[in-house]
């Protein structure tokens, strides 16, 4: 729950330049610079989560989760810069490059659990997600490069932020929800049936992955085809968002 609640203090920099890439690139811009601080400042940004998780575990007496919050304060910043760089790759429609990508994330994380659980127990579960990072973060670095190069620029960032933190508190808000069953049961009951009921949510929240790739995959295009002086575009996008509606009411 501390990784999960530290995961929404962002401030939606990334979310917002995939937003405007796709219409750059559309008009045939360069799309690097506004990439670049975006990134930039998520980085830094993404020190706030780590500071958190490093102090939340002095509140605890028993060494078992002290030493995981101290882990997951290096796991959430490896698995930051793992979806910055998926991000950039979808929108930038390198589609099979974070499929394989995906791919050796699914691969390594199950493989760490399986090879660390009998000599680390509890800690194997907090850091496979982190080694999965890693090794996906690795094929994007040598197989789909972004081309990243750190750049701060204080008010190019405080304009992407005005824009950006908008939808950002949707986001917030709807993870808020999501993470509210989890939030009660932490507090009423033992760790234990707080770890089996997420496990069996997360089955549960498996039937929604396809509805959720198909929007990952037409986002980027929905930005770069949106045109304001064409209205038929967000028609057909509309039509697009009754269809995904009603899929994902039928998986629900």
């Amino acid at each position: 729950l501390w990784a999960q609640y530290t995961g929404l203090i962002k401030p939606g920099l990334v979310a917002q330049a995939t937003r405007e890439i796709p219409v750059l690139e559309r008009q045939k811009k360069d799309s690097y610079p506004i990439q670049n601080i975006s990134i930039s400042g998520e980085l830094i940004f993404a020190l706030i989560p780590f500071i958190i998780l490093i102090c939340s575990s002095f509140l605890y007496d028993d060494i078992r989760i002290k030493f995981s919050l101290i882990l997951l304060s290096i796991v959430s910043i490896v698995v930051k810069i793992n979806d910055i760089w998926g991000s950039i790759n979808i929108v930038r429609k390198k589609f099979t490059n974070v499929a394989k990508a995906r791919l050796i994330s699914g691969l390594v994380g199950p493989s760490i659990i399986f090879i660390l659980t009998k000599d680390f127990g509890l800690y194997s579960l907090v850091v496979y997600t982190g080694f999965a990072a890693f090794f996906s973060l690795l094929y994007y670095s040598n197989f789909s490069s972004i081309d990243f190069k750190f750049k701060f620029d204080y008010q190019k960032i405080k304009l992407i932020f005005k824009d950006g933190i908008i939808l950002q508190f949707l986001a917030i808000s709807f993870w808020a929800f999501r993470l509210s069953d989890r939030t009660m049961i932490s507090f009423f009951l033992s760790y234990e049936d707080l770890g089996l009921y997420t496990f069996a949510a997360n089955l549960a929240l498996f039937l929604k992955t396809f509805v959720g790739e198909f929007h990952t995959v037409l986002q980027p295009i929905a930005w770069g085809e949106i045109n304001k002086e064409d209205k038929s575009t967000f028609s057909n996008l509309l039509k697009t968002t009754y269809f995904i509606s009603i899929i994902s009411f039928v998986f629900i």
